[in-house]
């Protein structure tokens, strides 16, 4: 029964696809009425280019620096843009390789690097508003960048599922993914990753999100309502983020303005206050209802952003309630002189119900957790010197139905040194962590009460790019200490542009993961304190191709893992070992094409993994079309379709299909309404075996924006 429900999604989401992309000329015809701005330089050109005399304000800031000096500015894993020649403007964001691991709170643009001047502009007409999506859309070379009409809607890992190719997320239908061993938020991305997501790393803002305990991120404690950006980063490169970046890296960016550094400058005085106020309110099924009220301010010399959001569902199924409330805080200060000061405080409350597999149901299995996030950053800028560090704490509290309780604490302190000099830029740094976890429960307890584990990792890196060829050649180590452990890490990326609409490159990563505390220390069921570090080796190839056809991009990699880490035996002779090793060659294509009124995009991945021991899918195929039929509206589509997922003892399970659809109607420039429907074929599916997703469901929402 379940493979004919999975082969009518299948068939459903293959003929909705036809019928989207059969519908797109007309749809084109119609919206071409509508009054469309100008295109501007940025919008025409072909996003892996820039011209020759301008800086690239879509790059973000060093992961410890900003910098506005005059020398030119160098590659970023987010801007992979051509050497730019001149000197930027002041203000405009420079970047570099180690970026976004380690950005600074709040650095980059508003918006995913929209300036403000085209940030307004979009904002100028109700037929406009998609131009943002249009450039959210963007992806340059070797990375996935997403902006912030993706999320509208959506949860922020499963976003990424319609967007990036390859990227999975394990989904429940319900307002909360949820913790505990029947959770689902899992991530996985060329051959690594899912249950629990420890080989992913995901960071918002700079700042790393890992549980102490359990090392891995907390999919609800990231609401899409307040992103601004999000970019992936397959191949994870530990040279630069350190543990857990072994399949990739998420990089996530939240709201808010950025403050340039003034080098040698006296602190403005001029001060604007409120700049935009939110409020964005939906309802919809399972009697789900959440608001987020937000705001972004500042003047020449300070900026401020921050929410804050509640939500609360009864859930599809009994027994399957959630509540969640989220709050952030973040401020600049630029005082002149080459320095600035960012803070950042971050809350995220949320509980909910595990309504258990419905063959055997659960009662009142409750679960609470609190997550909070603090850091201070430091910046200064001399010359051709940047100089930067910043300290962060994220703690977190958990509670379950049965009496299991727990407490974790991760704190770093991460400084860097950067200098760029014409075509030369050298970096580096030192990443010191401090992880701690704590459990309790009637029949389980860490062994030894609280156990702690510290890290040091020592990183450097080299770029080059000769003038006036179109080559970046990066290289770059790092010396990790980690659980008792010493050894090394090395990179290589070269970058070439033999045409203007071509570029292509190859990479190469050495990427590892440290055990967490609960794999050493906590039996559940089993622990193994002389648990090896997992390490993998990462290697692409990479086409990026800009024609009149639209926008096509082609990778292939090869992933090889070792002593990754698994249950072995049965009990009880049970026991936790470095017994696995894995290889993936893969392949991921996207192809997007963007018009005056509509845009598009197909995305394909394939896997052939050597070993069937994977909770995750081998082949993803996923298609999304927006675009305006008539003045003032909008209509998205989506469709997902996934293979090769096993279940817990490791049977097939069925293709999995999602289908979506948001009607967006603007009847003024600050005003929004929309309706979304999610499994528009009403199929049952399950990425979960006993947790099948809710049927047919519809939202409704309205927001409501204000710019002083």
């Amino acid at each position: 029964m379940r493979g004919a429900h999975g082969g009518a999604a299948t068939r459903g989401g293959i003929c909705l696809l036809a019928g989207l992309w059969a519908f797109a000329p007309a749809a084109q015809e119609t919206a071409r009425e509508n009054a469309a701005p100008p295109k501007t330089d940025q919008q025409t050109r072909p996003p892996g280019l820039l011209p020759a005399n301008l800086p690239s304000k879509a790059a973000p800031l060093d992961n410890h620096t900003a910098d506005t000096s005059d020398a030119p500015p160098l590659e970023n894993k987010a801007d992979m843009d051509m050497p730019t020649q001149g000197s930027p403007a002041e203000g405009a964001v420079q970047g570099n390789p180690a970026d976004m691991a380690h950005r600074q709170p709040g650095e980059g643009h508003a918006s995913g690097g929209v300036d403000e001047g085209t940030e307004a502009a979009a904002k100028a007409t109700p037929e406009t508003a998609f131009v943002e999506e249009i450039k959210g859309r963007r992806t340059e070379a070797g990375l996935w960048e997403v902006g912030p009409e993706a999320f509208k809607g959506r949860r922020s890992f499963e976003a990424l599922s319609y967007e990036v190719p390859g990227w999975f997320a394990s989904s429940n239908g319900g307002l909360a993914f949820g913790i505990g061993a029947n959770s689902s938020g899992q991530l996985a991305l060329r051959g690594l990753g899912g249950r629990p997501t420890t080989q992913l790393l995901v960071i918002e803002d700079g700042i790393p999100d890992v549980m102490g305990l359990f090392g891995h991120p907390l999919a609800d404690a990231h609401p899409s309502s307040f992103l601004a950006s999000a970019r992936v980063l397959p191949g994870g490169d530990s040279v630069l983020y350190g543990s857990g970046a072994m399949a990739g890296t998420l990089l996530l960016e939240t709201r808010g303005k950025a403050v340039p550094l003034r080098q040698g400058e006296a602190a403005p005085s001029s001060l604007r206050g409120l700049e935009s106020l939110s409020l964005e309110t939906e309802l919809g099924g399972g009697h789900t209802a959440q608001g987020m009220l937000s705001a972004t301010g500042g003047g020449a010399a300070h900026a401020w952003g921050g929410f804050v959001r509640m939500a609360r569902s009864e859930g599809y199924r009994p027994f399957s309630a959630a509540q969640q409330a989220d709050a952030l805080a973040k401020v600049e200060w630029a005082p002149g002189g080459g320095l600035k000061v960012a803070l950042r405080s971050r809350v995220d409350a949320f509980s909910g119900m595990d309504p258990g597999p419905v063959h055997a149901p659960f009662e009142n299995h409750n679960y609470e957790a609190l997550r909070l996030s603090q850091s201070i950053g430091l910046q200064g800028l001399w010359g051709a010197h940047s100089l930067s560090a910043t300290t962060f704490a994220n703690l977190g509290f958990h509670r379950f139905w049965d009496g299991f309780s727990s407490r974790d604490g991760l704190f770093g302190l991460m400084a860097q040194h950067r200098y760029s000099q014409q075509s030369l830029q050298l970096l580096w740094g030192v990443d010191a962590r401090l992880t701690t976890g704590f459990a309790r429960r009637e029949e389980v307890a860490l062994s030894e009460g609280t156990h702690s584990e510290a890290s040091l990792g020592l990183y450097a890196q080299a770029q080059w790019q000769p003038k006036p060829l179109p080559l970046r050649a990066i290289a770059g180590g790092r010396f990790q200490h980690v659980a008792g452990q010493n050894f090394g890490l090395g990179k290589a990326e070269l970058y070439y542009a033999p045409l203007q609409w071509l570029e292509a490159y190859a990479r190469y990563f050495q990427n590892f993961r440290s055990p967490t505390l609960s794999e050493r220390y906590l039996a559940m069921p089993v622990a193994n304190p002389n648990l090896k570090v997992e390490r993998s080796n990462t290697a692409d190839l990479g086409l990026n191709l800009q024609s009149p056809l639209g926008h096509f991009k082609l990778a292939g990699f090869l992933t090889k893992a070792q002593n990754l880490i698994a249950l072995s035996g049965a009990p009880p002779a049970l026991s936790r070992e470095n017994v696995e090793r894995l290889t993936v060659p893969g392949l991921e294509a996207q192809w997007t094409l963007h018009k005056q009124s509509w845009t598009g995009s197909l995305s394909f991945s394939r896997q052939w993994p050597d070993t069937r021991a994977m909770r995750i899918p081998h082949t993803q195929l996923a298609a999304h079309m927006s675009f305006s039929p008539f003045p003032l509206w909008r209509l998205s589509l989506s469709a997902a379709m996934w293979h090769g997922l096993l279940t817990e003892q490791l049977a097939a399970m069925p293709p999995l299909s999602a289908t979506e659809a948001r009607l967006e109607y603007m009847p003024l420039p600050n005003i929004r309404l929309w309706l979304r429907a999610s499994n528009l074929l009403g199929q049952k599916r399950a990425f979960n075996f006993g947790y099948p997703l809710p049927g047919f469901q519809m939202f409704a929402g309205m927001q409501l924006e204000m710019g002083a």
